[in-house]
């Protein structure tokens, strides 16, 4: 009896190191195998046309023109061709340039190994995928009668970091009549900032301090915020390496002006007209030894201004409880997201 076909992958990426990385994970699946490698637009063109693969994954920004270019150039010779826009780049006009040119997925390069097989396995499967942290975005962008199925149901699912706030905004926009529930894990509404009007809220010096030290030592940054991050660097804590090492490499695979706007845009942006706005059930939840995202000013303060809030405060929990506390993490979700199911049925 014959194997059954491997899913044959084209990479399409400028640093070799990334390159040998996908190649390594993609050529460890059973059921897939890395058939060609290009380094700019030119040359994945013509390769594309030597080997014809089932999925491409290609960089959004190639030395000669981008990988959106690239792709379209691909898909005028063969119209089935299936490709990934594999990059760092997060903005909302690129994904949905992306999408628009015909891509069957906009990831992101920090997303996890195992995630990334099985979007492939998916994509040639003919299916389609954002990550969740992506949707919001580019929902921002689009009516409501643009938005897939598979869009509007992530954006009523959990996301983690920015995509709290990228919840409360879509919400606070675009309404409810499509989402059923939503879910705020260690999140930054309403506002971080200390204020006359938010007196709780962290000094301007606070956030001063992170740019200073993100200007000065990028590397060295992502590693030592991860202590607090995870509460690691309180007494007793167990501490993962594996966790850290992750949570860095995710921080060095981002935009370094991006990551630089970003503390101004979660700490200076004020969400708490667009929480007012929420008409469904909204659970906060918040451990009160986040060092990150302190409590005083988030949390307890999002659920009085949410009209159904359901506000779980979990006594020495750090910001990154949904990784150091997934067992009690997982179970209130699912037990929150299930009342929903039973009350459908």
């Amino acid at each position: 009896m014959s194997e059954p076909a491997r899913i044959r992958v084209f990479s399409v990426d400028d640093h070799p190191l990334l390159r040998e990385g996908l190649a390594a994970i993609i050529n460890n699946q059973p059921d897939m195998v890395l058939v060609a490698q290009a380094s700019n637009a030119q040359e994945a063109i013509q390769q594309f046309r030597k080997y014809q693969p089932d999925v491409t994954l290609m960089d959004l920004r190639l030395p000669d023109k981008s990988g959106i270019d690239a792709m379209i150039a691909v898909r005028a010779e063969f119209p089935e061709a299936r490709v990934i826009i594999l990059t760092t780049f997060e903005g909302d006009v690129e994904i949905q340039r992306a999408l628009e040119a015909g891509a069957r997925g906009y990831l992101l390069k920090s997303m996890p190994p195992k995630e990334l097989v099985e979007v492939i396995r998916q994509v040639h499967a003919g299916k389609k995928r954002i990550p969740p942290q992506l949707a919001a975005q580019l929902a921002e962008h689009m009516s409501d009668d643009d938005l897939t199925a598979r869009e509007i149901e992530v954006l009523s699912q959990i996301a983690g970091g920015n995509g709290n706030r990228d919840i409360a905004r879509y919400l606070g926009r675009h309404g409810s009549k499509r989402v059923a529930k939503a879910v705020l894990i260690s999140a930054v509404p309403p506002l971080m900032l200390k204020t006359e009007k938010n007196p709780t809220g962290q000094s301007l010096s606070v956030f001063d301090g992170l740019r200073a030290a993100y200007a000065a030592n990028r590397p060295q940054f992502y590693k030592d915020i991860t202590l607090p991050f995870y509460g690691y660097n309180r007494p007793g804590a167990k501490i993962s390496e594996g966790i850290r090492e992750h949570w860095w490499l995710q921080g060095m695979l981002g935009g370094v002006k991006p990551h630089y706007d970003c503390i101004k845009a979660f700490s200076e942006t004020d969400f708490t007209e667009d929480l007012k706005k929420i008409d469904i059930p909204v659970m906060v939840m918040h451990g009160d030894d986040d060092q990150i995202v302190p409590i005083a000013a988030a949390g307890p303060m999002s659920a009085k201004l949410l009209k159904k809030a359901t506000l779980k405060v979990y006594p020495g929990f750090p910001h990154g409880m949904p990784t150091t506390n997934s067992d009690q993490i997982n179970a209130d979700l699912l037990a929150f997201f299930g009342r929903s199911a039973q009350a459908a049925a």
